[in-house]
């Protein structure tokens, strides 16, 4: 497992065997991993997609859209965190 599930395990408080997770432990891991793929989403580059101000603005609403969606289906609360605050603040997104 890479460091960033490690540590998204150690927060969701892992309690038990390699073999069986409690329900508490795999919806929280699961919250905690949904959120962290919100946040790589929220930080990707539309510009790279965007010819104009108006291509901007559309791409931003698409990416507004899809966090809005991923969000509601999973059941999860989302702010953003700023970089700063994250437990792995994104160092590229590829643009």
């Amino acid at each position: 497992m890479n460091e960033k599930l490690e540590s998204l395990k150690a927060q969701a408080e892992f309690v038990g065997d390699r073999y069986s997770l409690p329900d508490e432990f795999a919806e929280k891991f699961a919250e905690l991993v949904v959120k962290d793929l919100l946040d790589l989403i929220n930080d990707a580059n539309v510009n790279r997609c965007a010819l104009t101000t108006y291509d901007q603005g559309i791409a931003l609403c698409t990416k507004s859209q899809i966090i809005d969606i991923v969000r509601a289906h999973y059941g999860v609360k989302y702010r953003p965190q700023p970089a700063s605050q994250r437990l792995f603040p994104v160092a590229s997104v590829r643009s």
